[in-house]
Formats: C-alpha cells, structure tokens, sequence
C-alpha cells in the first residue's frame, strides 16, 4: 500500500524529502508550539495502521502531480489541526 505510494510520488518526481512531503510534528504534546495544535508524534498514533489508510486514501486517488501536491497539502493541514488516529492495542 505505502510502496505504491512511494512510486506514484517518484512518477510525479516529488521526493520523499521534499518539503511538500513533510511537516514538522512535536514529539508529544507539551512539545508543541504554544497556541497551536499540531498532531505529536507520539500518542496520536502517527504511523499506525489508521493513519496509514488515512494516508492512502488521500493520496491514492491522484491523478496528477497537482492533486498529489494538493492531497499532500490537505494532510499537513490535518497534522496542523491536531488530528489524531486510532492506536492499536
């Protein structure tokens, strides 16, 4: 699942570490930035399995290199905003 996104994105030649592609994340909350509510690394179940599928079902429906980078866009505002995702147990 990931690997095909991992291909689609070298297709639309945007790099793994390009900036469109990345955001900074606290690594919990009392790291964030005061006043916002980004998404921490750890505890909002960043890299399970529902933020996976959150993940793929963003990206994979792009058919261009512009709604691949607006579907980027619309994840990092999500990030931002202070989603979080379902933790395994």
């Amino acid at each position: 699942m990931m690997k095909a996104l991992r291909e689609k994105m070298e297709g639309f030649k945007i790099k793994i570490n390009d900036k469109p592609n990345g955001i900074w994340l606290p690594n919990n909350k009392s790291d964030r930035i005061p006043g916002t509510n980004t998404t921490p690394h750890k505890g909002a179940g960043v890299h399970g399995n529902a933020y996976r599928q959150y993940i793929f079902e963003i990206l994979s429906g792009a058919q261009t290199r512009e709604e691949f980078l607006n579907s980027l866009s619309m994840i990092k505002k999500s990030l931002a905003d202070g989603i979080e995702f379902p933790k395994a147990r």
